[in-house]
């Protein structure tokens, strides 16, 4: 198997060695890696100015590339100008939860989204900020389920959260906003975002947020068709 391995945490990001030394086990691994911070940038790509894709030294048998563009560039590049034989698309570790509709700004879900574009499964994967160590640990049973399961047989594209000193593993829908901004006045017409919890303790796990809170890690399968059936059926009807 081929893996092609991405985040939007930037190349030098401790969850992006990690992730990459773990799929060394499973085949051929290729880094294409932002070269600075993308949080954030969701499914953007850059058609306005031209920007550098370098291939940069890494881990040992692995092919890396630092691209000054966003994680989903990151991808197009990689099936597009490089011409990877990939089988796997997997984005992260992510410093940081991605769940519910938070995971609309998520550069790590949206890069595994892109793969569907190319015909390639996806795989987003994030953890807590401090348990990227001990979401590593989990990496072989997580992978073991997704086999045992069928799951990449089944649908081709998820988005994953490894819950921290986890339970179990869970099925899960996308829950509501984990973070919203408040905006600091920085003077000269300047504001900054800054985040906050607005997370309300629940014990229900069916969705994504309430079960990594729960200490259950999380999969949720995604699609990139956002067409509202129910509306359009109900409309086609009149």
């Amino acid at each position: 198997m081929h893996i092609l391995i991405t985040n939007d945490d930037g190349l030098q990001a401790e969850g992006l060695t990690i992730l990459t030394q773990w799929a060394q086990k499973l085949g051929k691994v290729t880094v294409i890696a932002p070269v600075h911070q993308q949080s954030g940038t969701s499914h953007s790509i850059n058609f306005h100015t031209p920007y550098s894709v370098e291939q940069v030294p890494f881990l040992s048998g692995v092919d890396a590339y630092a691209v000054d563009s966003t994680p989903t560039d990151c991808i197009r590049i990689g099936f597009g100008l490089l011409h990877i034989p990939c089988e796997l698309v997997l984005s992260g570790i992510n410093s940081g939860i991605n769940v519910g509709v938070d995971t609309l700004y998520s550069g790590t879900s949206a890069a595994a989204a892109e793969a569907i574009t190319f015909g390639c499964a996806g795989i987003a994967i994030s953890t807590f900020p401090d348990s990227i160590r001990e979401a590593a640990n989990s990496l072989d049973s997580l992978w073991e389920f997704f086999k045992e399961k069928k799951l990449l047989e089944r649908h081709p594209l998820y988005n994953v959260n490894i819950a921290r000193d986890a339970k179990g593993i869970v099925f899960t829908r996308f829950g509501d906003a984990y973070i919203r901004d408040r905006f600091i006045d920085k003077g000269n017409h300047l504001f900054m975002a800054d985040g906050y919890s607005v997370y309300q303790p629940g014990e229900q796990i069916e969705d994504d947020l309430h079960a990594v809170m729960n200490q259950y890690t999380s999969i949720s399968p995604m699609t990139i068709d956002k067409t509202d059936y129910t509306i359009l059926n109900e409309l086609q009807r009149q």
